[in-house]
């Protein structure tokens, strides 16, 4: 897959990436693609590493898609590299009736939250409609020790 590359230049580029150091992102070193059903819709997952999903794409059974989710991992200082220890910058799709609807980014981690970052795009009939404006993902984000910034206020109120 492609996606990769252009979301890391799309983060390095539009996100407020300065002088990352060299080993903040995390390297894809295993893939597998899994599909799953649930109910009236089913999932095609990308799993990388340590069982991390990169990519999820929703769809209908008849298949429309409903939704995308795409992840970059950064990896911790501390050296611990277990599943919940990522903090991720993801970039989300969603659709109505098979065309694209909004694509939004959010910076956070699981044991903790996410807070929406960057561009919030909607469209109509694959036209710019609206955009909401949020801080750069990585201006909220201690570099150096690699966690979000709680004492931002942005971060305090809409961490959830």
């Amino acid at each position: 897959m492609r996606i990769f590359p252009i979301l890391i230049m799309t983060l390095a580029s539009g996100l407020n990436a300065k002088n990352l150091p060299e080993n903040f992102y995390m390297e894809e070193t295993y893939k597998e693609f899994v599909r799953e059903e649930a109910g009236d819709v089913y999932y095609i997952e990308k799993k990388v590493n340590n069982n991390l999903t990169a990519v999820l794409e929703e769809y209908t059974k008849n298949n429309k898609i409903l939704g995308k989710y795409e992840a970059v991992f950064i990896n911790p200082v501390d050296g611990n590299f277990s599943y919940n220890n990522f903090y991720q910058i993801n970039k989300n799709y969603s659709y109505k009736n098979g065309k694209i609807y909004s694509v939004n980014y959010e910076i956070g981690k699981m044991e903790t939250c996410f807070v929406k970052c960057g561009d919030e795009t909607y469209y109509t009939e694959g036209k710019v409609v609206k955009i909401n404006k949020y801080p750069a993902c990585l201006s909220l984000f201690d570099i150096e020790k690699r966690v979000l910034k709680f004492s931002v206020k942005y971060v305090k109120d809409n961490c959830s």
